[in-house]
């Protein structure tokens, strides 16, 4: 329709900061949604452009 493509943009581990047993892995959670957002912007800004 609009003649762009769909990325997806999915950050891992995203109950880590909910579920007590995935405690050890609220690191690797933020570094995930961290990465994502990083993309997700850069995405925004080459259809920007």
């Amino acid at each position: 329709m609009f003649g762009a493509e769909v990325d997806f943009i999915v950050p891992e581990l995203t109950l880590a900061r909910s579920q007590p047993s995935m405690a050890e892995l609220i690191p690797l959670a933020d570094a995930s949604r961290a990465q994502a957002f990083t993309a997700a912007a850069e995405k925004a800004k080459a259809l920007a452009a």
